[in-house]
């Protein structure tokens, strides 16, 4: 029997096509890391929390598979903070990626690079020799608080940048217009939004900036009615709420205990 050849066992591995096997491999992956994500957020910043639905718009897109966001991860091989932890580029701006403009950084894997208006890029730390305390304390899951109170992980980095994802998104710039605003909303204003859902405690979030996110995202969500759901191929998250009685599997744990 003739020795089986490269191609010939590629084609036998992945008949859908090595590229193919590929995408699918990576958008597998992305589905893996956002459902980790989600479960270490904070309960308000997940996809169907009091703030989460900005970073469900942009993570979902128009409700095609194909067009979820992907995460995008970069690392400081030397060790230590990046000045910038994450990034949204829209995709009508030739900016480059900020990981492409400095020799301090690069990207886990080189050979998936980020879309622009489709996907985010994070810092994801290195947890090597290297690493140093500010950045394994960011990768922890309590994360890295500054001075300012206002507390940095991974997972709020991914949650901050498809929020920026979703204020940009086709449905939002049609609920900005019909406000009468422009359809894109500063960069400005979207983080104070999600500055002050990230660190609801800041005096000036809890005042001013995070009541006008709790009024926004109310308009927004009787907006998007069926009709324009279905137009838009907006899937809209489950919202969250606090059970009545604990979950029934923690009611036969305390049965079990004899609580």
């Amino acid at each position: 029997m003739a020795e089986e050849t490269y191609e010939e066992r590629m084609r036998r591995l992945y008949p859908m096509g090595l590229e193919a096997a590929r995408k699918a491999s990576h958008e597998f992956a992305d589905q893996e890391m956002m459902a980790e994500i989600q479960r270490q957020l904070p309960e308000e910043l997940r996809f169907g929390g009091k703030y989460g639905l900005l970073s469900a718009l942009g993570y979902y897109g128009d409700g095609d598979p194909e067009n979820f966001a992907g995460i995008r991860t970069f690392f400081t091989p030397e060790g230590g903070l990046p000045r910038v932890a994450g990034e949204y580029i829209p995709p009508d701006s030739t900016k480059p990626y900020f990981v492409d403009t400095t020799s301090i950084l690069e990207f886990v894997d080189p050979s998936n690079p980020p879309r622009r208006g489709k996907d985010v890029t994070v810092f994801h730390g290195n947890l090597g020799r290297s690493s140093r305390p500010m950045e394994r304390a960011y990768m922890s899951p309590e994360g890295f608080k500054s001075s300012t109170g206002e507390v940095d992980s991974l997972p709020r980095m991914v949650a901050h940048e498809l929020q920026h994802k979703g204020f940009d998104s086709p449905v939002v710039r049609r609920f900005l217009e019909e406000r009468g605003e422009t359809p894109v909303m500063p960069p400005r204003r979207q983080h104070d939004f999600i500055d002050a859902a990230n660190n609801p405690e800041a005096p000036f979030a809890r005042s001013l900036n995070l009541p006008r996110y709790d009024d926004f995202i109310e308009e927004l969500i009787e907006f998007i009615t069926p009709e324009i759901a279905e137009e838009y191929g907006v899937r809209m998250p489950i919202r969250a709420v606090s059970p009545e009685e604990p979950p029934f599997l923690d009611r036969i744990i305390d049965l079990i205990r004899g609580r």
